[in-house]
């Protein structure tokens, strides 16, 4: 292929074939490249784009497949023979409507062609909005948990008592939504669900159980480990200081039983094994007198850390022997049975409510595929084996990001013989576990196939073309320590770790930085976190001033650094607003490319609190964030001076005392125009809570908008075009809302928590592409699949989440669930042992999750890398913490791995293990395994960078002689005049219904030209000034318009069925099904004419259109192009300027001479017996034939021949006439 020279392992990928072939691509590797070259080689060699299945991950991800591969291929046609270049060019024509997407967007496709087999009904939308879904899912629980209350189920009771904390039932619902979206992404959720409660009915030893033997055993092994190097670990510091020898006893004592219990432990049966642990001795000992604190503070520490865990073991998971367990599990197993009859239950309701709404979520997508794809007719599995022919191939892009469903989807349509299944993916970068991605899945064919050939190919993809040595030395480096299959899904060895395939120069800085925020002690000044920043930016700084050298590779020479270079990675976005403040501080340009902080905003805030204290003023934090806000407009001390004589109950009541007490509002001056304010606000307080369950919430807030003037307020504010787009904003989310068929200020305001609670947001992420020279700014997850010259990772002392440990349940795919059981006799909550075992596989997932999302972060860079953390120690200090107990050559033991808590954690041992202590920093020693350096140190104030801070003029300028040519070149330059002013405001599109008069008599080619003056059209466009005023504006009674009536009439003659002569029971059995579905009123269709709906069939016009029906066309739509200066006088007769001219002609056909024919149908009112005037019929034909002129002119150039006939239906009068 051009200019791409793939390596032996990249050339294996490219040709493999027949059998499922596995590409493990890690970072850099250039693993789009591999995929595009593949599907463009097998095009080359004679097969066709609609033979692949080329599936990615998101769906910016297929349209960049569809770009590269149409680049590919037009670059790829030019160095091939004729023949088999006409057949790419075929291919690049159906790029377009490849199979090149995401699954579900696959999905779609395959319900939309085999519906029909499970009898699905095909008019479904999708439900693509997350919140929309969310309100959907929450209404089916409250009519599921109704039934529950009427029905007074003490059972279901007893769960809600077991999983809901306080009064508030959200948590139940929170249990039973998080457990439908864990269950819909297994192949068989009912089937998934049955089993759940299984493990929880135990007949023989808690030892012999598949949790105990597949998951607990491990963790307890890790713990008793872990605990035990903490013991030798303390021996070691009792060595160092004879003060302690006094605790030595005691301590190897308890390293003795440690060990015994390590030996012995999986052959324990549970109450052997808690004896055991329960006679683990605590730690005894006196240190000698006069110790020194520094001495002793560290011991403290550890001996405290040894302590916890011990007690953590003693009084927790061994507080109960085996029949104790036994008896709580088996309760606990009937509320699990109970769980899932409810869960059950709401599934069924969930689906409903989508059918109802003739929706589909993504779920569905995926389970209805999985359906049609399994469905037989006559015994042949119709949809499975019309793909399985379809596709020579299946190409999976981030295979390892897929779930359960998701592979058994494509194992469905996968061919056997040969195989034909191509995956690509990296499981070193699998970070969307929050999304149900399983890469166990990756590692299980990973495995197989490394050992065996029949089970498919294996292919690794190590060289990274990215980064620099140094760079790649740091991963590696890295991840070979703390990476492995048990803590990360795969072992980083010799087969996955990266090596050097790009080309820099030796004189480049890349050594590796890290920087460690000095934290002070009980500092209320700044955050850890705005220190780290204030370090980045004296970093930036420093790289400026010291000329840091970029090298590019594409000219192959080194420039100066620039700021567009740089990137700084967050694990989440709730630095972003201190960054960009930060940042504007120094001058440092920064772009936020997936910031999304809409609710953060304060006019929308402020709006939100409006809307709760109208829906419920008793409020007192959204009342006085109102009262403060320029709609109530109170300051400090007007709103202490109101709650200072009512000092109990909330705010509200306050407000209602004060009014109500004249001797106290009416004090003084100052009491006097409060009181005129505290009025003023309660008034529109109560008169938006009455107008709030009569109208809209999209015009209560219009309302609120237009009475307060809070609009044209933020209008004023800094940056007010952004913040009145804000609040339009929240205007439209309010329509759109009620749009989706739900109703109520409540359930909206609870809809905006939702998305707020949930880390969503209203303002959408922008994709990244970066235009101008600035700083990038975004997370982890959001920097997948890019690179950067220089790399900031902010606040690697973040702590990972650990929110999971404290909840009442658990989700593990391959366990099921684990919860707490609350005894409703003694009111003892305990973690059962599910629940303890679910914990652990889930801190592994955490945990592997973590070291993957570094290993992500790490490998974005290209050049440099550059860490920054805090601590509250000092480096000496850090540096002896970071020393292992047995220093070691491979992985960092499983037992001190599985306590990792930060990105600073895990790597502080590697760092310990490759570096060296001097007088002020952390380097490198020798024979480290990568260059890097670590620095702690407090930041400095924030100084403005001088290369784009505001200079001083240059005065010099100001001295220089003006010549007559710069003075003549400026004098032109002010006075210019731009010759098409008139274009500017000439409208480029106009309906037929604002120019029909414009056509009204064309005897000629020359169209007239209406002087616009006299029309007075807006700018240079024609406008109806007709337009009605909105129903929901106006206060009267909305009553049948002639309008309405010639819509709906319109309406009928489009959808008439024409394979038969209507009648008028046809025609009124139509607009019942309209006004069914809600298309048209009762009321209007009750005005209809069906009459003379039914005799104008009867008219010979009527009679060739049903004679021609297969040759007409309805409601037939066109665009047209006419010179601008036909329209306007004021355009110039040099100006080719066009103007878009749109219309719908009721219908044209041609008859059996293939001559063509309009007819137009009007519904005005029109008196036969009139020969002139308004209402006659010489009158109806002037005013429409100039539309009928116009229609002409449209069909003709379209089609290329002339019109025979135009024809009026004047439906009134029953009369067909005939426009010359």
């Amino acid at each position: 292929m051009s200019k791409f020279k793939p390596t032996r392992s990249q050339q294996q990928a490219l040709t493999a074939h027949d059998s499922d072939i596995l590409v493990s691509a890690s970072a850099g590797s250039g693993k789009t490249t591999i995929l595009v070259d593949r599907i463009v080689k097998k095009l080359i060699a004679g097969q066709e784009i609609d033979q692949l299945l080329i599936v990615t991950f998101t769906d910016a991800a297929a349209r960049e497949m569809k770009q590269r591969l149409t680049k590919r291929i037009q670059n790829q046609a030019a160095e091939i023979s004729p023949d088999k270049r006409q057949h790419l060019y075929r291919q690049l024509s159906l790029i377009p409507s490849a199979y090149i997407s995401t699954l579900h967007a696959f999905c779609l496709r395959v319900i939309r062609k085999f519906y029909y087999l499970i009898d699905l009904d095909p008019t479904f939308r999708l439900l693509s909005d997350d919140n929309e879904r969310y309100l959907l899912k929450e209404r089916a629980w409250q009519k599921v948990r109704a039934d529950y209350y009427q029905a007074d189920d003490a059972e279901f009771f007893a769960l809600e008592d077991n999983f809901v904390s306080g009064n508030d039932d959200d948590d139940m619902a929170d249990l039973i939504f998080q457990l439908a979206d864990f269950a819909l992404t297994t192949p068989n959720p009912n089937e998934w669900l049955a089993q759940l409660s299984q493990q929880y009915f135990i007949e023989n030893d808690v030892s012999q159980t598949d949790f105990y033997q597949e998951t607990l055993l491990d963790t307890l092994t890790n713990n008793i480990a872990y605990l035990k190097l903490q013991v030798q670990k303390t021996l070691q510091y009792i060595d160092a200081y004879e003060q302690l020898e006094g605790y030595y006893d005691s301590l190897a004592a308890l390293n003795e039983q440690l060990k015994q219990i390590q030996q012995q432990l999986p052959e324990l049966l549970w109450d052997d094994l808690r004896r055991l642990i329960v006679q683990l001795p605590p730690i005894k000992g006196r240190a000698k007198a006069k110790t020194d604190p520094e001495i002793m503070q560290p011991f403290k520490n550890l001996k405290n850390s040894i302590t916890e865990q011990l007690q953590e073991l003693q009084y927790k998971l061994f507080a109960l022997d085996n029949q104790q367990w036994q008896k709580i599990l088996q309760s606990a197993g009937q509320l699990v049975d109970k769980l899932v009859t409810v869960e059950v239950k709401f599934l069924k309701k969930f689906k409903q409510e989508k059918q109802a709404q003739h929706s589909l979520d993504f779920n569905d997508l995926e389970h209805y595929t999985m359906q049609i794809l399994q469905t037989q007719k006559d015994g042949i599995a119709v949809a499975k084996e019309y793909y399985q022919q379809q596709f020579t191939e299946i190409l999976v892009d981030e295979y390892q990001d897929t779930n359960p469903l998701q592979e058994a989807i494509v194992q469905q349509i996968r061919r056997n013989n040969p195989a034909n299944l191509f995956m690509v993916g990296d499981v070193k970068q699998s970070i969307y576990g929050f999304r149900q991605a399983a890469p166990q899945l990756f590692v299980h064919k990973y495995q197989r196939m490394q050992v065996d050939s029949q089970a498919g190919q294996l292919i690794n993809l190590s060289e990274n073309f990215r980064s620099t040595k140094n760079v790649i030395d740091t991963v590696n480096g890295i991840f070979e320590r703390v990476m492995d299959q048990h803590l990360g899904d795969l072992d980083y060895t010799q087969d996955t770790r990266l090596i050097a395939g790009a080309d820099f120069p030796a004189d480049l800085d890349t050594t590796t930085d890290v920087i460690l925020n000095q934290a002070a002690e009980n500092s209320t000044d700044t955050t850890n976190e705005q220190a780290e920043i204030n370090l980045i930016i004296e970093k930036i700084q420093q790289l400026f001033a010291d000329n840091y050298q970029i090298y590019d590779r594409q000219s192959g020479q080194k420039r100066p650094l620039k700021y567009s270079d740089i990137v700084i990675l967050t694990r989440v976005k709730s630095l972003n607003n201190d960054i960009v403040n930060q940042f504007a501080q120094a001058h440092l340009p920064i772009v936020v490319p997936d910031a999304a902080n809409y609710f953060q905003a304060t006019e929308v805030r402020v709006m939100l609190s409006m809307l709760k204290i109208i829906d419920s003023p008793r409020q007192d934090i959204p009342l006085v964030a109102v009262l403060r806000s320029m709609i109530g407009g109170l300051n400090e001390n007007e709103l202490a001076y109101l709650r200072i004589n009512s000092r109990t109950g909330d705010y509200y009541q306050a407000l209602i005392n004060y009014l109500a007490d004249n001797s106290y509002n009416q004090k003084n001056e100052f009491a006097h125009e409060l009181t005129t304010k505290v009025q003023h606000f309660m008034d529109q307080l109560a008169g938006f809570r009455e107008q709030a369950p009569k109208i809209s919430i999209s015009e209560l807030i219009w309302q609120i908008y237009l009475q307060t003037g809070y609009l044209s307020y933020a209008q004023g504010m800094p940056n007010g075009r952004q913040r009145v787009a804000n609040l339009h904003a929240l205007y439209q989310r309010a329509d759109q809302f009620e749009q989706m068929e739900f109703k109520g200020l409540f359930q909206f305001i609870r809809f905006i928590e939702h998305i707020q609670n949930n880390q969503k947001d209203l303002a959408q992420p922008l994709e990244y592409q970066q235009e101008s020279n600035e700083i990038t700014v975004m997370t982890i997850h959001g920097s997948k699949g890019l690179e950067f010259p220089i790399v900031f990772l902010l606040n690697i002392d973040h702590r990972f989440n650990n929110e999971d440990s404290h909840r009442k349940y658990l989700f593990d795919t391959q366990q099921g669930i684990g919860i707490k059981y609350l005894d409703q006799q003694t009111h003892i909550i305990y973690e059962t042992l599910p629940m303890y075992t679910a914990k652990a596989k889930q801190r592994n997932k955490v945990l592997s999750e973590e070291i993957r999302l570094l290993y992500v972060a790490l490998t974005r860079a290209q050049q440099k890398l550059i860490l920054v953390g805090s601590t509250k120690k000092s480096l000496e200090e850090e540096w002896n913490n970071w020393q292992l107990p047995n220093q070691t050559d491979t992985v960092i033991d499983t037992a001190i791995r599985s306590k990792f808590n930060s990105f600073q954690n895990m790597l502080q041992y590697v760092w310990g293990l490759n570096g060296q202590f001097t007088e002020d920093q952390v380097e490198a020693k020798a024979q480290s395994a990568f260059q890097f350096v670590i620095n702690c140190k407090s930041p400095q104030k924030i100084t403005p960078d001088a290369s784009i801070a505001n200079q001083q003029p240059d005065d010099s300028a100001m001295n220089q002689e003006i010549t007559p040519l710069f003075k003549s070149t400026v004098q032109k330059i002010l006075n210019f005049s731009y010759p098409y002013n008139v274009a500017t405001k000439t409208t480029a599109y106009q309906s037929v219904s604002e120019i029909k008069h414009l056509f009204a008599s064309p005897d000629d080619q020359d169209l007239p030209v209406i002087d616009w003056q006299q029309h007075k059209p807006q700018g240079n466009r024609y406008i109806l000034d007709d337009f009605v005023r909105p129903h929901f504006l106006t206060d009267e009674k909305v009553a049948v318009t002639p309008a309405d009536i010639g819509s709906a009439t319109h309406l009928l003659l489009q959808k008439i069925d024409l394979k038969k002569q209507p009648t008028m029971g046809d025609f009124q059995a139509l607009a019942h099904t309209l006004v069914q579905q809600q298309i048209l009123t009762a009321a209007v269709a009750a005005k209809i004419n069906y009459a003379s709906l039914a005799q104008f069939y009867q008219s010979d016009l009527g009679q060739q259109i049903l004679q021609q029906q297969t040759k007409l066309h309805r409601e037939w739509a066109f665009s047209l192009l006419l010179p601008a200066k036909r329209l306007f006088t004021q355009m110039s007769q040099e100006m080719d300027d066009q103007i878009l001219i749109h219309g719908i002609i009721d219908g044209l056909f041609r008859d059996a001479d293939n001559q063509i024919i309009i007819f137009d149908y009007k519904t005005d009112y029109l008196d036969p017996q009139k020969s002139s005037g308004k209402h006659s019929i010489p009158n109806a034909v002037q005013e429409y034939s100039g539309q009928l002129n116009l229609y002409q002119q449209a069909v003709e150039q379209i089609a290329h021949q002339k019109v025979a006939h135009k024809y009026l239906c004047l439906l009134s009068i029953n009369q067909v006439v005939e426009v010359k």
